[in-house]
């Protein structure tokens, strides 16, 4: 049982479409177990977010020919999934977050 609901915010279904489709599940299986049961920072796997306000976190996901991050907030006992970039995109995109 998990302790944690991962809820996807709405605009993560572009990030999603864009995953090729072989890797997607994979990546959804990694996010499902890695959050529902501890989405805190530990080891290099997951990882605090420095510059944000609010507690901001990074999931590494890497698969073969693959490398993404999840970012993330928790709120209670949600993890809401703000976006999934591949890593040649992240820095781009957190600074229009920030």
């Amino acid at each position: 049982m998990s302790e944690f609901t991962v809820e996807f915010l709405p605009g993560t279904a572009r990030d999603l479409s864009a995953v090729r489709p072989d890797f997607r599940d994979t990546l959804l299986d990694v996010v499902e177990s890695e959050l529902s049961t501890n989405p805190f920072p530990r080891g290099k796997i997951i990882k605090r977010l420095q510059g944000f306000r609010i507690p901001t976190y990074e999931l590494r996901v890497r698969g073969v020919g693959e490398n993404y991050r999840v970012v993330y907030r928790i709120e209670g006992r949600r993890v809401l999934i703000i976006m999934l970039p591949p890593r040649s995109e992240l820095d781009r995109r957190l600074s229009r977050m920030r």
